[in-house]
């Protein structure tokens, strides 16, 4: 049985993370929605201390995108781009830009780190012989585009378990 989930420690969402967890889960897009208002609750002493993407992947931390709607938006890509940028989707300044990963970061941790953190790294998150099958084709490159650009991309084939199962 893995016990890594209790044994090594676990932030879900990251709020408030201490870089010294061993596994971070993280919707990335959330730091771009509250900043202010995470001040306003939390103080500015621990408001530096809210999704600290860049400080827990170097502390040795498993990031683990996903998407959390209705708390956040269910787009991957806005998650990719926020990541990567901390800015808020409609322009502005970059919160907290220290923090931010770049992209092959991002990619990792919503797919192997994902996989990762729900005990499936063997079968699931990359594209490995003997592993399962989920993929999709996006609409443009997310590696080679502005990140400001990755919001819009989409899926135009999706696979579950080898077969496609969309096709825009």
């Amino acid at each position: 049985m893995d016990l890594r989930g209790a044994a090594a420690g676990r932030s879900d969402h990251g709020g408030q993370a201490d870089p010294a967890e061993a596994a971070a889960a993280r919707r990335p897009d959330a730091a771009h929605r509250r900043p202010r208002l995470l001040a306003q609750n939390v103080g500015p002493d621990r408001c530096p201390k809210a999704w600290p993407l860049r400080s827990l992947q170097q502390s040795g931390a498993t990031l683990a995108f996903s998407s959390d709607w209705n708390v956040a938006e269910m787009d991957p890509m806005v998650g990719l781009c926020t990541a990567v940028t901390r800015r808020p989707l409609g322009g502005g300044a970059a919160w907290m830009p220290e923090e931010a990963v770049d992209i092959e970061t991002a990619i990792h941790a919503y797919t192997m780190g994902s996989a990762y953190a729900n005990f499936l790294e063997r079968e699931r998150g990359s594209l490995t012989v003997g592993k399962v099958a989920n993929l999709v084709v996006l609409s443009r490159d997310v590696l080679a585009v502005d990140p400001e650009h990755i919001p819009g991309t989409v899926c135009e084939i999706v696979m579950v378990g080898g077969e496609v199962v969309h096709r825009a």
